[in-house]
């Protein structure tokens, strides 16, 4: 990378200008790497609430450092929580709507795994709404609202929420999010953050590497932006709290063994505003 860059400038006498984009570009490559080592310092060294653990941590706090959270605005969170929220009242009128229903059985093919889908539609029709929830993770609402949009054209049904969802996916495409995920380092040589659709957990569980699945549910910030939504904080300055509240998460999470995702997952979501608050006041 070093070469390169000094290649590229190295016909003509680099100015203050020249300095300071390669001073960036530089940074840029780099902050992963640096990201990915802390994570790793951090899986030896942080206190967990079980035997487990050492590779989500390293992997979450890797995907944490290596967010730039400046690059973040209020309306990419305010994208993150329409998703999620639009996501779970297609479910709700699934119950109700059977056009709503075959579609999110179609699109839940690939998302949850066989088992939690069951559940999900099994749920769904038997108004066993405890299961339904039980069975989808806020990562799999976000990622369905994104296909919801996809899907329908129109709306099967109006809500504050439908109407608010596709205004704002006018304006924005959801290309910056990409800083709300994981860095993908062992299971696909990347290592920068993206946030992408994916197989689902348990499919990581029967994979070799530990690593590939705490990269896989090293899904934290994505859960801050929707908490975050609520406040009307800015992306920024979750930079400062991010770390904190996700150490908070591991010192309570029982995770008992690598293949664990569910506990550090519904760590995650016992963070709420008046959590990340209590952090920005500290």
């Amino acid at each position: 990378m070093v070469a390169e860059l000094a290649q590229k400038f190295s016909k003509k006498k680099p100015n203050g200008k020249d300095i300071e984009k390669i001073s960036q570009e530089l940074l840029g490559e780099l902050q992963p790497q640096f990201a990915l080592a802390a994570g790793n310092a951090a899986g030896v060294g942080w206190k967990t609430g079980g035997p487990g653990g050492r590779e989500s941590v390293a992997a979450q706090v890797a995907a944490i450092r290596s967010a730039a959270w400046d690059r973040l605005d209020e309306s990419d969170q305010r994208l993150v929580s329409l998703r999620i929220t639009m996501a779970r009242e297609w479910i709700y009128m699934s119950a109700s709507h059977g056009e709503a229903f075959r579609a999110l059985s179609e699109e839940t093919m690939g998302v949850l795994s066989l088992s939690r889908r069951a559940d999900l539609l099994n749920g769904i029709e038997a108004r066993n709404w405890r299961n339904v929830w039980e069975s989808v993770m806020l990562p799999d609402l976000f990622l369905l609202g994104a296909r919801y949009l996809d899907r329908f054209k129109t709306d099967l049904w109006t809500s504050p929420v439908t109407a608010a969802l596709r205004s704002l996916a006018v304006a924005n495409d959801g290309s910056r999010l990409n800083i709300l995920g994981a860095i993908p380092y062992h299971s696909l040589g990347c290592s920068h953050p993206h946030l992408v659709a994916d197989a689902p957990y348990e499919e990581y569980e029967r994979r070799m590497l530990p690593q590939e699945l705490a990269e896989r549910s090293a899904e934290f910030k994505l859960f801050l932006a929707f908490q975050a939504d609520s406040l009307g904080v800015e992306p920024s300055l979750l930079s400062d709290v991010a770390e904190t509240l996700t150490s908070k998460v591991f010192r309570s999470a029982q995770m008992m063994d690598s293949k664990d995702w569910r506990s550090p997952l519904a760590g995650f979501a016992t963070i709420m505003p008046k959590d990340i608050k209590q952090a920005l006041e500290q």
